[in-house]
């Protein structure tokens, strides 16, 4: 999670992402008690930082948009790639398109 001075566990994210009780989310606080809902979305086991380090993703979450040829189509942290402020949900209408 690149919290300084704070080692993750499997169980601490699987409590985070759940929003379920665990002492000891983000060093002193319950998992529980964040804000927010539980995230339905699938994480990825990175607690190596292995694949952040050679994305340089910022943090998590994170979300980007592939083309089924793996190039990346949107990423919300390189404005070169995105109208300012368009969010997942108007790229994905701008790249997909509606119905």
């Amino acid at each position: 999670l690149g919290i300084q001075g704070h080692d993750s566990s499997r169980e601490e994210v699987e409590a985070f992402r759940d929003k379920t009780p665990y002492d000891g989310c983000i060093t002193n606080s319950n998992c529980a008690d964040r804000p927010g809902n539980p995230h339905s979305w699938t994480y990825i086991d990175d607690l190596n930082a292995k694949t952040s380090g050679d994305w340089e993703l910022p943090g998590t979450p994170f979300a980007a948009l592939l083309q089924p040829d793996g190039i990346v189509a949107w990423n919300p942290q390189q404005s070169g790639n995105h109208p300012e402020g368009e969010e997942m949900e108007g790229a994905l209408l701008r790249l997909v398109g509606g119905s």
